[in-house]
């Protein structure tokens, strides 16, 4: 992101939607740990991975999230007041 310099960032964590490929295997190896469908959003994180756990994802997530901000908070003004705007 901070490469790109991105205007903008989304940051979703993979989910498995029933019917696909991914749900499948998610579900075959036990990695779907939340069957609520209500946080079927990308938004939510409801599996993990044989590598990471759902914690370990969400941080992750939440990292890129922060590096982003700070990023964009010291070098685009705009975005800056736009921020603190609303956070102040």
């Amino acid at each position: 992101l901070k490469e790109l310099k991105a205007d903008s960032a989304n940051i979703n964590y993979i989910t498995p939607y029933p019917g696909t490929k991914l749900y499948d295997l998610a579900e075959s190896k036990n990695w779907i740990i939340n069957k609520d469908w209500d946080d079927y959003t990308g938004n939510t994180m409801v599996m993990g991975t044989e590598d990471l756990t759902i914690d370990e994802l969400r941080k992750i997530g939440e990292r890129t999230r922060k590096r982003y901000v700070v990023n964009k908070l010291i070098t685009d003004s705009r975005f800056r007041k736009l921020w603190l705007k609303r956070h102040l």
